[in-house]
């Protein structure tokens, strides 16, 4: 396209072009070390052949864009920047007609449509800079001070003066595309190499930052991993240029659908080539992108996608106090973001190794957690021990600020043993505490379906209020101790830190929580079992063989704090009348209501124990000698003044007591044994129905 005015004055050239010129033009292209070098050759050549008073280059991407731009002046005063933008649309406009463009005169600069009318010059001549006819490399414009017709000659010779310039730019292009082929593959191995050097995803991280500021000259980078069952954006990490953490004002996490324009980044037609810059102080725009970024203080930021195979991981965010269309650069040129997609890739790929390795490391070491836990579990047969050891022992695998443990009794769950309650004041509270199950949805619910309940964030539960199974306001995770489809107890834990716990933390403690159970079946039947070994089974007492055992025990207790120990021997009057009589089973219904009797008498510091027959033995520690008599009193008025009842028969009976104490009347457990029964034997030969105390040391019965 050539527009051209008749009429128009035309200038004698202050050169003229002749095959010579071309030739030692052609020479200085050849001798030129660099694409910089080619132009300031062709703008020189061109000022002095043509009378232009500047000469404008603007070479394109791979995009079309304008990348860099070159200018040569023979004018006093520099071109501003709006008169760049407009240069730059007169380019794009070569690029897209491919024809040169002349425009002879103010008038016809005026009436074009690209914001010519800003210039103050009265002519301009455009070509574009192609080679071959098919690699368009940019655009070239001249423009005079006076109107200025363009003769075919001259023309055809400022064509060939680009060609000439195309031909040596399209060498240097070359080269610089292998170059650049080169560094990024150069990159790609370094990035590699980095990357693959640790599966530690925190080490990861900060060498994936270092990488990023060295490729791209970033100020700040964050990384999000994303999570498509919440559909949140959670910060892995933030680092400066340097290699130290960043510290940006963002949120730990982001709910995505928040984010319009990063959640279309990573939806399923996302790809590694999409990015998108935002540059908030240039951009009126209501997007929570622009909201996000501005609250940084940066400039601009480059939003780049992590992809694994087609499946988004999450986001790199670059920040850069350059705005990216500033003049004398961008803040993300197109190298930066051809080496960018090429390091989101790797990035993408080490982040699922380290994160398989991270996932198998925490499968080993919850096996390991296990393996320990359990070994601690069955190392004790006690249920207040199991809980501890269980409370101690989980922290590893499951962090939390409160634990708790609540063991079912009827209808109610009951504390029996906690954790971190001390630091917010409330560890009397808890140690008491008691909790109806109806009056508990959380408890009910895991009661009803037998699984673990996970709370992310309580704040956003609504209603909730501080109690015992939730201390703050953070995330709370709860699982029932099942064992034989029974409900045994609940275990509750708490986090200050809001978004902690999450399905896998409540895989992991039903994984224990079925070992904790099991343990407490055990322990249960082990003190079922502790406890028919030491009872009786008819009366319910002690049976003999816990009665010596607790007796030579009490008498050591006794010799360490010097406190009086006594000792009762207790025997039915005439109980084989009764067998001969009623026959034994009613024999053993009354001595069952006579074990009862004496149990309503007794505190619960006592031990009452059935010591043969129908002779009982009752030990009373801390007890001196001269309260025997009250107490033997009691017991013989809870036997003589009510009757017996069995098989619709009242049968009235009475007893016989003989008491002795250490070390008043014994020196150990024997002589305290016999001196109790001598003092019985003196109840019956006395009458019966009576007590007596044993005689001190040189005193003669009457």
């Amino acid at each position: 396209m050539i527009a051209t005015q008749e009429g128009a004055p035309r200038l004698e050239s202050p050169g003229q072009l002749r095959l010579d010129d071309f030739s030692l033009f052609a020479g200085q292209l050849i001798g030129a070390q660099s694409a910089v070098q080619a132009l300031q050759v062709t703008s020189l050549f061109i000022l002095d052949k043509f009378p232009a008073q500047m000469c404008f280059i603007g070479l394109f991407d791979d995009q079309g864009s304008i990348h860099q731009r070159f200018l040569q002046t023979q004018a006093s005063s520099p071109l501003d920047e709006t008169a760049h933008q407009a240069l730059k649309s007169i380019c794009q406009q070569l690029s897209r007609g491919r024809s040169p463009l002349v425009l002879a005169n103010r008038l016809m600069l005026q009436n074009h449509s690209t914001g010519l009318e800003k210039l103050e010059h009265q002519a301009l001549v455009g070509l574009p800079l192609q080679f071959r006819t098919v690699s368009l490399y940019g655009a070239l414009l001249l423009l005079f001070d006076q109107p200025y017709t363009l003769s075919p000659v001259e023309l055809e010779g400022l064509q060939l003066c680009a060609g000439q310039f195309c031909a040596i730019y399209a060498h240097f292009y070359q080269m610089e595309q292998n170059r650049q082929r080169l560094a990024d593959l150069e990159s790609v191995i370094d990035t590699a190499h980095i990357l693959t050097s640790t599966l530690n995803i925190p080490d990861l991280l900060h060498q994936i930052s270092v990488r990023l500021a060295w490729i791209t000259s970033v100020e700040a980078c964050c990384i999000l991993s994303y999570d498509p069952a919440s559909q949140r954006l959670n910060v892995l990490a933030s680092f400066d240029q340097l290699g130290l953490p960043a510290g940006l004002p963002l949120s730990d996490s982001l709910f995505l659908p928040d984010y319009p324009a990063m959640a279309e980044m990573l939806s399923n037609q996302a790809s590694a080539s999409s990015h998108l810059i935002i540059e908030p102080d240039q951009a009126e725009s209501t997007l929570s992108e622009h909201k996000l970024v501005k609250q940084t203080k940066f400039s601009s930021c480059l939003i780049q996608p992590l992809l694994a195979i087609g499946e988004p991981l999450g986001l790199l965010l670059l920040f850069s106090r350059q705005s990216n269309g500033e003049s004398g650069g961008s803040a993300f040129p197109p190298t930066t973001l051809r080496r960018l997609r090429l390091l989101s890739e790797q990035v993408a790929l080490a982040l699922i190794n380290a994160r398989v390795f991270q996932s198998e490391y925490r499968q080993r070491t919850l096996a390991e957690a296990l393996r320990s836990i359990s070994l601690a579990l069955s190392s004790s047969l006690k249920a207040n021990a199991i809980l501890d050891i269980l409370l101690d022992q989980i922290k590893s695998v499951i962090p939390y600020d409160t634990a708790l443990v609540l063991l079912v009794e009827g209808g109610e769950a009951v504390t029996a043993t906690f954790r971190g309650f001390e630091q917010f004041e409330l560890a009397q509270t808890i140690k008491d505490y008691r909790l109806p199950l109806n009056q508990s949805e959380l408890l009910q619910t895991m009661s009803t379906n037998g699984q673990p309940l996970v709370i992310p964030d309580l704040a956003v539960v609504a209603g909730w209020q501080p109690d015992a199974l939730a201390v703050c306001a953070g995330s709370w995770l709860g699982a029932p101790l099942v064992a034989r489809e029974r409900v045994l107890g609940f275990l509750v834990l708490n986090t200050c830190q809001p978004g902690f716990y999450t399905p896998e933390h409540a895989h992991r403690l039903e994984m224990l929580t079925s070992h904790v159970a099991l343990a407490l079946v055990n322990a249960n039947i082990y003190d079922e079992a502790s406890r028919a070994a030491t009872i009786d089974f008819l009366t319910g007492a002690f049976n003999h063989r816990h009665f010596q055992q607790a007796l030579r025990q009490e008498i050591d207790r006794t010799r360490r704090f010097e406190q009086p120990l006594s000792l009762l021997m207790v025997d039915l009057d005439f109980f084989k009348k009764v067998n001969d009589t009623y026959g034994h089973p009613v024999g053993d219904q009354i001595l069952r209501q006579m074990a009862a009797r004496f149990k309503n008498e007794l505190r619960s510091s006592d031990l009452l124990a059935r010591y043969g027959g129908e002779e009982f033995a009752v030990l009373l520690p801390n007890t001196p000698p001269n309260t025997l008599a009250g107490l033997s009193e009691r017991l013989l008025n809870a036997i003589r003044k009510q009757p017996f009842h069995v098989e619709e028969r009242q049968i009235s009976m009475t007893i016989s007591i003989g008491g002795a104490s250490f070390p008043l009347h014994a020196s150990d457990a024997p002589d305290l044994l016999s001196a109790a029964d001598k003092a019985l034997y003196r109840s019956k030969q006395f009458g019966r129905d009576r007590f007596s105390l044993a005689e001190s040391p040189g005193q003669t019965s009457e």
